[in-house]
């Protein structure tokens, strides 16, 4: 069974008063290029596209005395969009997460709370880059889901931080990193590991907490090219 869900713009006008900074003692000079750490910088739209899927898994846990399984969504690939200056600030403000399905058959997953404030900061690492680690971040304000189960009376589950959260950090590598997290030569943002809490407005026998377990390849819109394609791959350099 397969869900398709589409993203739209979020009203939450909190999360616009956001800073974001990166977590070094100060914040290094950062340069988005095409193609490589020669190409011209890049500043326009850009896309945030899974490698090989995305998913959720949160332990079993014990509620009012049941012992629950847990919970395991996993994604055939999910997509978030917006726009990136040269410079490094950002936004996330569209996406779709497609083809999710549980141990109990297809289940929809959302992404709430967008837009996402962001900012893509380059080798923020002291004293500097090692090789193998990432070669920057992506900071993001937050990141929420949604997890509906069931089609004739729903179970909700919702996972992820408050806008007033300290921003959460994702490594990002370039893409002739060694240490990138896949081997596809793309620039990558990881969010294996990234803890995720339950909301209020979550059903009952929900995880108290999950993990995102994903891969971004990270693209703009090429200078000459397809209308609407995302082809070019992009570098982060100071």
């Amino acid at each position: 069974m397969h869900a398709l869900t589409r993203l739209g713009v979020s009203a939450l006008t909190v999360c616009a008063a956001v800073t974001l900074l990166p977590s070094g003692a100060q914040a290094a000079t950062t340069t988005v290029r095409r193609d490589g750490p020669k190409g011209d910088p890049y500043s326009g739209e850009w896309r945030l596209s899974t490698l090989n899927g995305f998913a959720f898994v949160s332990p079993g846990f014990t509620t009012s005395g049941f012992i629950s399984p847990g919970l395991t969504v996993k994604c055939a690939g999910a997509t978030l969009g917006g726009k990136v200056d040269s410079g490094g600030e950002a936004a996330l403000d569209t996406g779709v997460v497609d083809k999710c399905e549980d141990r109990a058959g297809g289940v929809q997953v959302t992404v709430r709370g967008l837009p996402y404030k962001a900012r893509v900061t380059y080798a923020p690492f002291s004293p500097g880059p090692i090789p193998g680690s990432p070669d920057g971040e992506l900071m993001i304000s937050h990141f929420q889901i949604s997890i509906a189960m069931g089609t004739i009376a729903p179970r909700f589950c919702n996972y992820g931080t408050p806008v007033t959260v300290r921003p959460h950090s994702l490594p990002l590598y370039n893409r002739d990193n060694p240490g990138r997290p896949d081997p596809a030569d793309e620039t990558q943002v990881s969010t294996r590991g990234l803890a995720l809490t339950l909301l209020p407005g979550s059903g009952t026998f929900c995880p108290p907490s999950g993990q995102l377990q994903a891969v971004f390849q990270v693209r703009g819109r090429p200078e000459i090219g397809i209308p609407g394609s995302f082809g070019q791959k992009l570098y982060v350099t100071s």
